[in-house]
């Protein structure tokens, strides 16, 4: 597990977020997000779990439709599909998904 902090000039709010990158299966592969590996914040000042749905080049909290989670756009390819996609919002889409893995998730 991997956790990050948001830079020094992030807001107060921003600043109180932590990111974590779960590998569910540790250093077995395949060490893809969206397969095995998924990115989660937390959010300091609420206590609840901030899903990754940033908005591609900032950390700041942005609401994606299921769609969007799944078909972009996405300036980084962050979105969850695994033709077109490097799987980033794949953890929102769980979340968004009330933490289930659906039948249509993309990535089996």
């Amino acid at each position: 597990m991997y956790a990050d902090t948001v830079s020094s000039a992030a807001s107060d709010e921003e600043k109180k977020r932590k990111c974590y990158v779960f590998d569910v299966n540790g250093l077995k592969g395949p060490n893809q997000f969206g397969r095995d590996t998924f990115f989660l914040c937390l959010d300091g000042l609420h206590g609840t779990v901030v899903p990754h749905h940033s908005s591609d080049n900032e950390m700041l909290y942005v609401e994606k439709s299921r769609n969007q989670l799944i078909n972009g756009p996405s300036y980084n390819n962050y979105q969850c599909n695994k033709n077109n996609g490097r799987g980033m919002w794949c953890a929102a889409l769980i979340v968004n998904d009330g933490w289930q893995i659906k039948d249509d998730y993309p990535w089996y």
